[in-house]
């Protein structure tokens, strides 16, 4: 059973947002809660009479502490009333079981077992390569495992990755590793662990492709932290399995993904609205597919709005590329808004640029259609080929010609976008990243009055508001203004604002179970977007080892 409210760690106010992937269904002690994907749970929160108390609530958030004067002055007051709140002990955890290393080599690993991983992994394996591909679901197929539609060339993900799952599973040239979380680079060794605590998995392997798709994230409106929320794949998982009884829900983001999920969700019977912020539906490959459900563009989404459509809960579709592990691979992150937000810069073939071992498939390298992953994948496995002499340059050029050609038929501009990140501007090599124009996940855009409402970091309580006021703190700024007067003009293009490591480092943003996978994004991209910035100015955290928690117990006896 699910359990729908968390707690909030600072205040115990109460917290509906769901999100049952392997990544993020964890422990979420900070919140109060085991296991919210199985009902575990540590039941809600003792709160102190004085923490109910609005201005008591607003000098514990991230923006404020440990700043405010008040609470440095009561600290001990405010220790105590924090150790009234029933907490989740360490005697909650269950025992790991004791961890077990083991060695597994190879010559490509692939990152991520959905439909891109599966279709390189497959193309690389026909080439003679020994491949690893790890994946964190305990089945392989992502997020398009769940996607049983058709797409725009007739064929069905849940039956492309059903057969190229099954084809892998007997190659011999194939070790499939489910139920493991990609850790990254260390030293002298690549790590990943089994989820269960049983395995810490040391990767040797010539190549390695992130294969990590897209994550769907929290929407950012005022209000947001008490509208009971799921992510598309989530809503999807728990309608299919009979968890779920709703009549009516609003499903955000109206990209390809975002119009699939709404029909999906229609199809079992509930009603559907398809909300965006954007003028039009995005998507230009399913419009005759959003046209049957009920499409409200250009909103300001407010808790009020969805309370006054009725609806049950909102489904957040809204997706960014996951390049956590890329980047602390080494890629460089660069904002491209045709292709979904901040991705590694890659070349045609998929190799990512400022590596010389490391490539990029799919979703991780910009929100392609899907229908294109599978001609993407020959092109990476090509130039992987290429490079270690396997087949020849005219065969490079024939893989990279097919996906190109494909993809300036379904996408033009996304093809426009591809040829920068390989070619630069005007082909002269250097990538100029372009301004924020819109940040699909902010659903009431460049509204900064009920900041301190709008929740970007579920795990660790941070709101927008607290983000400006710690912007303020930290540059002596005294009013953050979405628009500026003429005579303002030359002191708003010299603000520089703090980076995001920094921002985490003195708010918490990202330091939660997720590590930021939620809200790291979300708060760059809006920051981005309200100081008329380019996403690498603000930049994004250090992306340190392990990429995700790793028990302590686990550690320690992989290190003996």
């Amino acid at each position: 059973m699910v359990k729908e409210s968390l707690y909030s760690a600072r205040t115990g106010e109460e917290r509906r947002f769901v999100c049952c992937e392997w990544w993020c269904e964890g422990y979420w002690l900070s919140l109060g809660e085991l296991n919210q994907c199985e009902g575990e749970s540590g039941g809600s929160p003792r709160v102190p009479f004085l923490m109910r108390l609005r201005a008591v609530r607003r000098m514990a958030s991230p923006g404020r502490f440990p700043r405010n004067k008040w609470i440095i002055r009561f600290w001990g007051m405010a220790s105590n009333m924090a150790r009234q709140m029933n907490h989740l002990g360490v005697e909650s955890l269950p025992e790991p079981p004791r961890a077990a290393v083991k060695e597994v080599a190879g010559d490509a690993l692939v990152v991520g077992g959905g439909l891109a991983g599966l279709s390189v992994a497959g193309e690389l394996a026909k080439l003679g390569f020994r491949v690893t591909v790890v994946e964190g679901f305990k089945a392989l197929g992502g997020r398009h495992a769940l996607d049983s539609g058709k797409l725009v060339d007739g064929k069905v993900p849940a039956e492309l990755i059903r057969d190229l799952a099954g084809r892998l599973e007997g190659d011999p040239n194939v070790t499939i590793l489910t139920g493991a979380a990609f850790d990254g680079r260390l030293e002298d060794a690549v790590i990943a662990h089994s989820l269960d605590g049983s395995t810490v998995f040391k990767l040797r392997h010539r190549y390695v492709v992130f294969a990590t798709g897209s994550r769907e994230v929290p929407i950012v409106y005022p209000g947001n932290a008490s509208v009971t929320t799921f992510t598309g794949w989530t809503y999807l998982t728990l309608l299919k399995s009979g968890a779920l009884k709703h009549k009516s829900v609003a499903v955000y983001g109206s990209d390809d993904w975002g119009v699939r999920v709404a029909h999906a969700i229609k199809s079992a019977g509930v009603s559907v609205s398809l909300l965006d912020n954007s003028v039009q539906v995005r998507s230009d490959a399913y419009r005759d597919l959003a046209r049957e459900l009920n499409v409200e563009t250009s909103v300001n989404l407010t808790r009020e709005k969805l309370v006054g459509m009725g609806v049950d809960a909102l489904v957040a579709a809204a997706r960014v590329p996951a390049i956590e592990a890329v980047v602390q691979w080494g890629g460089e992150a660069y904002y491209e808004h045709e292709l979904g937000g901040m991705i590694p810069r890659h070349s045609w073939s998929g190799e990512v640029m400022g590596t010389t071992d490391a490539y990029v498939v799919g979703e991780a390298g910009g929100l392609i259609p899907v229908h294109l992953i599978p001609l993407q994948a020959k092109a990476v496995a090509a130039g992987i080929a290429f490079k270690e002499g396997r087949i020849g340059e005219a065969d490079l050029d024939k893989a990279i010609a097919e996906f190109r050609t494909a993809i300036n038929v379904a996408s033009p501009k996304q093809f426009n976008a591809f040829q920068r990140l390989d070619k630069g501007l005007h082909e002269i090599g250097l990538f100029v990243e372009p301004n924020v124009i819109n940040v699909p996940q902010w659903g009431s855009e460049m509204n900064l009055e009920d900041a301190e409402e709008e929740l970007i970091c579920p795990c660790e309580d941070v709101s927008l508001g607290d983000l400006l006021e710690d912007v303020k703190a930290l540059t002596g700024v005294k009013e953050i203004k979405v628009t500026v007067l003429h005579e303002e003009t030359l002191e708003a293009r010299n603000f520089r604002p703090p980076s995001m490591e920094k921002i985490k480092r003195t708010t918490g943003l990202g330091t939660g179970a997720c590590q930021g996978k939620l809200c790291m994004m979300t708060a760059t991209l809006i920051l981005a977007r309200i100081f008329q910035k380019k996403p690498r100015e603000v930049g994004i955290f250090k992306q340190r080892f392990p990429l995700h928690p790793i028990p302590m117990g686990v550690a320690g006896d992989a290190s003996e």
